[in-house]
């Protein structure tokens, strides 16, 4: 008798081993969406790079407008500073002849020569839009405008805080601002003073 065999006719034998299944045809809904999304990232690459060059080029134009404002602004000062230098000249030349005339054998220097000088000097001022500040006795004691150069003591109350004295000009421009404030000397109330108490 014969043995029967180990497996049933109908089962696949092992000699018959399964093949790797055919790789599925891309369905055109799968292949259209793959293609939509490799066109979508060349589009973004042109995108970046057409912005890189924009961003370069305003750079650059950024670069330029940048040296042409430095070039006009250094332009603006030399001639806002023309008329000053113009003006130091005239008065270099002044103060030369002043001295020429002061170093001469018997040269004397007569007091019209620096009224000339001052008015030179004020001129020039002018000239760059400031105006000396001067503030008469009596008047308030301003902070933004004065600067303390002493106090002296009074009995009365209403001359407290005003100026007593100048002791040098200040200087403002034309716009309000002040270049250097004026030095006073300031009245400050004092009810111990001599003349308070008689």
């Amino acid at each position: 008798m014969r043995p029967e065999p180990d497996h049933q006719p109908d089962e696949p034998s092992p000699a018959r081993a399964k093949r790797p299944a055919a790789p599925a045809k891309r369905s055109p809904t799968l292949r259209a969406r793959l293609d939509a999304a490799v066109e979508a990232e060349r589009s973004a690459t042109r995108r970046a790079d057409e912005l890189a060059v924009v961003a370069r080029k305003q750079s650059e134009m950024a670069d330029e407008l940048h040296a042409e404002n430095r070039r006009l602004r250094d332009g603006e000062i030399r001639e806002a500073i023309a008329p000053i230098i113009r003006g130091l000249a005239r008065l270099a030349d002044d103060v030369g002849r002043v001295r020429s005339a002061a170093e001469e054998p018997g040269g004397a220097t007569d007091v019209a020569d620096f009224v000339h000088i001052d008015q030179r000097i004020h001129e020039i001022l002018h000239d760059a839009g400031v105006t000396p500040l001067r503030p008469e006795p009596g008047d308030p004691f301003d902070v933004h405008l004065h600067e303390a150069a002493g106090s002296v003591s009074t009995d009365s109350p209403l001359e407290d805080r005003t100026v007593v004295a100048l002791r040098r000009p200040g200087l403002i421009r034309d716009d309000g601002r002040v270049l250097r404030p004026a030095a006073v000397l300031v009245y400050r109330f004092d009810p111990k003073t001599p003349e308070a108490t008689s």
